[in-house]
């Protein structure tokens, strides 16, 4: 007998066909697993592809946010000792430069801290009262800068030289209209509006 013949009689045995069931069953599981590998790659495919997106599209919102820059510029010698609280001895000047092709909007100084200080530390500061500046620029057109001269405060309340690095932060709108802050030169954080 030849093996076409064997076939044959499984197939046609008791008039069952239960050996081609059998055969379709798997054809049919297999079809099922390959469709529900197919789908898996594609959800995942198209997450990766959104995730790039997304990662390209922030990418491009920062862009003008990364060329906002602050440096603190010391305005007087440590040793200087003040004669009254109002005097400008202790003074610093923090300066927030555009370097970007675009004017930046509402530009200001919104904490500054020794680095070693937690952000709720005992140290305050404030701006020097100046009828030339402002809580906040308006306008820094591309190329300009803002200055802010500030004070900065010992946890006994007197104005101290601070020792050590400072990080200041910085809040402006860009000229798309996206709100950001920037720690020093930190990647700057959008926040949400």
């Amino acid at each position: 007998m030849t093996s076409a013949q064997y076939l044959w009689l499984a197939y046609d045995f008791q008039g069952h066909q239960w050996l081609a069931d059998w055969i379709a069953g798997i054809g049919q599981a297999a079809g099922a697993v390959g469709t529900f590998v197919a789908v898996v790659v594609a959800l995942g495919a198209g997450r990766r592809a959104q995730r790039l997106r997304d990662e390209d599209r922030a990418d491009r919102d920062a862009a003008q946010a990364r060329m906002i820059s602050v440096h603190v510029v010391d305005r007087f010698s440590p040793d200087a000792v003040p004669t009254n609280i109002r005097t400008s001895e202790h003074e610093q000047t923090i300066s927030i430069r555009n370097d970007s092709l675009e004017p930046v909007f509402r530009a200001g100084v919104i904490d500054m801290r020794l680095a070693d200080e937690p952000q709720d530390g005992r140290h305050r500061w404030e701006l020097v009262p100046n009828l030339a500046q402002t809580a906040r620029r308006q306008v820094i057109e591309p190329g300009g800068s803002a200055k802010f001269d500030v004070r900065y405060f010992d946890s006994a309340g007197e104005i101290a030289w601070p020792e050590g690095d400072m990080i200041v932060s910085i809040e402006f709108r860009d000229s798309r209209g996206l709100v950001w802050r920037r720690d020093n030169d930190d990647e700057p954080v959008r926040k949400k509006q």
